[in-house]
């Protein structure tokens, strides 16, 4: 295609993706159409019933009609769209193609696609959180209907085998499954949907959440340091992933890289919140902030290590909870320092 081709077929796409049709012309040609067709019934009634039909009926026939010729043929648009229509006939028999096949084909690939499953998934966080971070499903799911009335294809609206609703409602309550799943919803509240808390910074209530992050040690002996989470319902779990990614990938510059073991434990943890999270997972991921080398205290990766922390607990240690030695084997005495500390910040 030459250049000044090519600049043409841009200006008209750019011209039909920006064109801005004026309301009123739409509604005055659509209240003509209404006024035609009741006209149009009046007089088939009068016909029916073998009265002469007035001539002052027929003569606003006559008018309503040549309204709405007037209103469809006098915009830019509507011309513009009679010449492309011509010029894609021409260029169908040019070149033995079959324009209506074509357009039609492109339509039912159109109706094929359905509303991204992300849409409902912010549109449900920003519903929940324009209700003060909870709402009823039935609720939720008109607003959703609402907002996405005018965007929904035919895929969107075909009726699901075997379900009482169409696809698009099916996707939203997926859509409502899976975020119960990653935490990002509470899984308590049956038909009432709850945002899970925000608390980002330091495992302290989010704008959502009735209460701290509550943990407990999992064994009762006293050689034992795995941690439970009472309330895994109000930790976001999507924000610690991505943090821990930011974990993962950033240079701890001497050693360079978080511990293997850690990660895994670290994301073993984060898809079963039900289990207790080991001592050396989170043991591990202080040493990075706690560490009495400057350069790796001051690294990227400890940066990153202290954010996933807080996000967890709400008390910091004074002093790193791992001997330096080969093993990293809990403290016991650096441990209850620090476990008394966050026992009293998350009872607060």
């Amino acid at each position: 295609m030459n250049r000044g081709l090519q600049e043409h077929v841009r200006a008209l796409r750019f011209y039909a993706e920006h064109l801005s049709i004026r309301k009123t012309d739409v509604d005055e040609l659509e209240q003509s159409k209404k006024q035609l067709k009741d006209l149009r019934e009046l007089i088939r009634r009068w016909q029916s019933m073998g009265d002469p039909v007035p001539e002052s009926l027929k003569t606003q026939v006559a008018k309503w009609e040549a309204e709405i010729g007037r209103l469809a043929g006098c915009s830019e648009a509507g011309h513009v769209y009679e010449e492309v229509l011509a010029i894609v006939d021409l260029l169908g028999r040019r070149c033995r193609r079959q324009p209506q096949k074509d357009l039609l084909k492109l339509i039912r690939e159109r109706e094929k696609k359905t509303t991204p499953a992300e849409s409902y998934r912010a549109a449900i966080v920003q519903i929940l959180e324009e209700s003060g971070g909870s709402a009823e499903m039935r609720n939720v799911r008109d607003r959703i209907e609402q907002r996405f009335r005018k965007r929904f294809t035919q895929a969107d609206l075909d009726l699901l085998p075997g379900r009482e609703y169409v696809r698009w409602e099916g996707n939203v309550y997926a859509q409502v499954r899976k975020m119960r799943q990653e935490r990002v919803l509470l899984r308590r509240g049956g038909s009432t949907l709850i945002l899970a808390g925000r608390g980002k910074e330091t495992g302290r209530p989010g704008r959502h959440q009735s209460q701290r992050l509550q943990w407990t040690r999992a064994s009762s002996r006293q050689d034992r340091f795995d941690l439970k989470l009472m309330n895994p319902e109000v930790l976001d779990v999507a924000h610690c992933k991505q943090i821990l990614r930011e974990v993962e990938t950033r240079d701890g510059r001497n050693p360079p890289h978080f511990s293997t073991d850690a990660d895994r434990e670290f994301r073993r943890w984060l898809d079963d919140l039900d289990s207790p999270l080991r001592e050396q997972a989170y043991a591990r991921l202080s040493n990075w902030f706690l560490t009495h080398k400057d350069d790796c205290k001051s690294s990227p990766l400890a940066e990153a290590a202290r954010e996933l922390w807080n996000a967890l607990f709400c008390a910091e240690p004074g002093d790193r909870l791992t001997s330096p030695e080969a093993g990293h084997k809990m403290l016991p005495e650096k441990f209850d320092r620090w476990w008394s500390k966050q026992s009293a910040c998350q009872s607060r």
